[in-house]
């Protein structure tokens, strides 16, 4: 199947050569790729599906990969090439951030699947995926697989939301709701201290905000999304993966938790 949606594409650009120019690639590879490798990387994967125009499907070039095909195509319909793909030099880490995202740095470090896209604000500031960021950095490519996340946007925007929550591990959906959570709360406070009442009543109440969050992020419930954020703010990250790959349930954790906090 892989072999086939690649000849597929090299036949739409005549060549190797041209596939290979309009993503960024050596003929060697395509051909390595053709002949020698069982996949494909994940980042040309995507470069072949957006050159293509959706036209070479992803499950057919990398048929063994986990992430949603939807999600993707979800993308590339919403956005232009540009858009998903940004380019890693406009894109800012910010050293203040919360302290649960901090953390994942380190839990993100130790996952396998590190093709999944990095998450950013309308402001092209890093929310999740430093490690990759730096890993693309490190080997020179200059655009980076994004979703953009427009906080303006999360209460009324729906279908890329929801995709989300199947695609992402547990860990990285709880980051992008504290996110959240500190955008909502960051922009009240500072209406509040300019005296705009009418911006600041126009926001969205708390509850509102974290409702949203549980449902289009795949949580249980307010009390669950809550433990969680506990358990990756006051723990190891190996606690924290296992929690990502479905090692342990929620309650396991919990308990775990309970007993790494204690105190003597």
């Amino acid at each position: 199947m892989k072999t086939q949606a690649l000849l597929a594409a090299i036949r739409l650009f005549g060549t190797q050569k041209m596939l290979g120019k309009a993503i960024g690639a050596t003929r060697q590879q395509i051909n390595n790729w053709l002949n020698r490798d069982d996949e494909i990387p994940y980042h040309y994967v995507i470069m072949i599906y957006a050159v293509t125009g959706g036209k070479v499907a992803i499950d057919q070039l990398a048929p063994k990969q986990k992430m949603a095909n939807t999600l993707i195509k979800s993308w590339y319909q919403q956005h232009s090439k540009d858009s998903v793909f940004i380019d890693i030099k406009t894109i800012k880490i910010n050293k203040n951030r919360d302290s649960l995202i901090q953390k994942l740095i380190y839990v993100e470090n130790r996952h396998t699947n590190t093709a999944r896209p990095i998450i950013v604000d309308n402001n092209n500031q890093l929310v999740i995926g430093e490690h990759r960021l730096l890993t693309n950095r490190t080997e020179g490519k200059h655009k980076i697989l994004a979703y953009i996340l427009n906080y303006n946007e999360f209460l009324q925007k729906t279908d890329v939301i929801e995709e989300l929550a199947e695609t992402l591990p547990l860990s990285e959906r709880t980051a992008i709701g504290v996110s959240i959570e500190k955008y909502f709360r960051e922009k009240k406070l500072s209406y509040r201290n300019n005296k705009e009442q009418n911006l600041e009543q126009n926001l969205p109440k708390f509850w509102q905000i974290k409702n949203t969050i549980i449902k289009r992020l795949g949580f249980n419930n307010i009390i669950s999304y809550q433990q969680i954020k506990k358990i990756i703010r006051n723990n190891p990250s190996e606690l924290v993966l296992s929690l990502d790959k479905n090692l342990i349930s929620l309650e396991q954790a919990l308990i775990v938790h309970k007993k790494n906090n204690s105190r003597i």
